[in-house]
């Protein structure tokens, strides 16, 4: 499925970025004739940074996008209300011993609900973005950071929304709440159908 196959993808970005590695430096070729001009792509420089060693850089960049504003029709949603509560998988992807969702979790299942969080695009139509992570911060969005299960959210946009990628924003839609698995594998355990989105308020 094309949808596992762009998050397997992700998660070793991350993985990558959380090791320290960087992609090889190109090699160099003698430039021929007058250069093109050419334009950025839809995505821009996602080029992962490296993250600050010092501890209150890492303090700020980890803070969590808060819950946003009430709005009626919608359940207000946090990371750091989703993320509360231990989920995790052993070097295979299958869930350890003991690890389930709690009720207050598994309520959120089939709602539609407004999650906030920042951007990391997988999918584009043209120039909007109809696929993403949603993620709870900035070490997770720009930094290479490995998040856990319950700190992403894989959202398909309908329509699709506008790349937002260096403030947080905030999806409305349909959430689900459950393991998706796959041969035992835990490949998502929040998804979402968003149909609109907005910056938060800075």
């Amino acid at each position: 499925m094309l949808i596992r196959i762009f998050l397997l993808a992700l998660l070793l970005v991350w993985a990558a970025g959380c090791q320290g590695e960087t992609a090889p430096e190109p090699t160099p070729v003698a430039v021929q004739g007058a250069p093109i001009d050419s334009k950025p792509t839809p995505s821009g420089d996602r080029r992962i940074k490296v993250a600050p060693t010092d501890p209150e850089a890492r303090a700020a960049l980890a803070v969590d996008v808060p819950a946003p504003s009430d709005k009626s029709g919608f359940i207000s949603l946090s990371f750091t209300r989703l993320a509360d509560f231990p989920y995790e998988t052993d070097e295979n992807g299958k869930l350890l011993p003991g690890q389930e969702l709690p009720e207050h979790i598994s309520a959120l299942d089939g709602q539609d609900v407004a999650v906030s969080g920042y951007v990391v695009p997988i999918e584009f139509q043209e120039e909007k973005v109809s696929g993403l992570i949603l993620v709870r911060n900035q070490l997770l969005c720009c930094y290479g950071e490995e998040p856990r299960l319950n700190e992403w959210v894989f959202v398909e946009a309908d329509p699709p929304v506008e790349m937002i990628t260096d403030l947080p924003v905030t999806l409305f839609g349909k959430f689900e709440a459950s393991p998706d698995e796959e041969d035992g594998m835990v490949i998502s355990l929040y998804r979402m159908r968003a149909v609109s989105q907005e910056v938060m308020d800075s």
